[in-house]
């Protein structure tokens, strides 16, 4: 008897769940003016972009390439979708969104699929929508081409999700910069640099993968993850708290302060650890040697 009643609360739980989360989308689109159903139609269209640095699209994937030949933006979707999409370049500012008091609603996965080629950049910011709008459920993707550089800046903001190429490397002689926020995900990351200052924070996650790194300068917090297992890094300084989460892994020296996280590290016999632990935190440590 006592498992019907479980089964029937969990059926009464789902639909109750299932009808909020329905009413919530239903109030989104009714916010809007108008809504638009991609037709299946797919055309192309072509646009310069001539000094471009900033990207903001609401949905999509892009392919970007930062040293290309050509400053220029190509995408590929629904025609009625395509011809409701405002895309306007202001100070370096490329922004695809959709007209004012539109509702867009694309029928083919990927929603949008487009290039951008940009020219000798050495600072780079993504944005996609916030975690609150309509378009939260298209997560914008930009996959970025190698690179080979001194210096190199990336920012990601939103409901974004950036990747590097299949065999690409991001690589810098002197220093880059990576900078997460409100929920961006930067995946399948390779890069080679002497100093990598990455700082994540409200719920943003990376993977490095394939990465050598001289020195990692790296800040964890707001319920951000880093995961870096696969990397190879001499010596990092970490600043970790607010439910921060991290696995990494270290040859010489560690230092930092872990307030109200966690961290977990395979570290080689001889490397020097000088943590500070505050709080709820949880430190795991695990020496090479001990590894099977």
């Amino acid at each position: 008897m006592f498992l019907a009643f479980k089964n029937i609360f969990l059926v009464a739980f789902l639909v109750f769940t299932h009808q909020i989360v329905q009413g919530t989308e239903q109030q989104v689109v009714a916010a809007y003016e108008r809504v638009v159903i991609g037709s299946g139609n797919l055309v192309k269209i072509e646009r310069d972009c001539p000094g471009v640095h900033t990207i903001y699209c609401c949905f999509g994937d892009f392919d970007i390439d930062m040293d290309a030949a050509e400053e220029k933006l190509i995408i590929e979707g629904e025609e009625n979708i395509i011809s409701k999409l405002e895309i306007t370049i202001d100070n370096g500012l490329l922004r695809i969104s959709p007209q004012p008091g539109l509702c867009l609603i694309p029928t083919c996965r990927p929603s949008l699929k487009g290039s951008i080629g940009l020219k000798n950049l050495s600072n780079l910011s993504l944005a996609g929508p916030d975690a609150q709008g309509m378009y939260r459920m298209f997560k914008t993707r930009f996959a970025l081409e190698a690179i080979d550089k001194e210096n190199f800046f990336l920012e990601v903001t939103g409901q974004v999700r950036v990747c590097a190429q299949p065999d690409c490397v991001l690589r810098c002689c002197a220093m880059m910069g990576i900078k997460a926020c409100s929920g961006a995900e930067l995946c399948n990351f390779s890069l080679q640099a002497h100093t990598l200052v990455l700082e994540l924070v409200k719920d943003s996650f990376m993977s490095l993968d394939n990465t050598f790194l001289q020195e990692l300068q790296v800040t964890v917090k707001e319920r951000s993850t880093l995961f870096g297992l696969e990397a190879e890094i001499d010596d990092i300084y970490i600043n970790m708290k607010e439910t921060g989460w991290a696995q990494i892994n270290a040859k010489r020296y560690v230092t930092g302060i872990i307030e109200d996280s966690f961290l977990s590290m395979n570290l080689s016999p001889s490397l020097e650890v000088e943590l500070v632990k505050n709080g709820h935190s949880i430190i795991e440590i695990v020496k090479k040697e001990e590894l099977t």
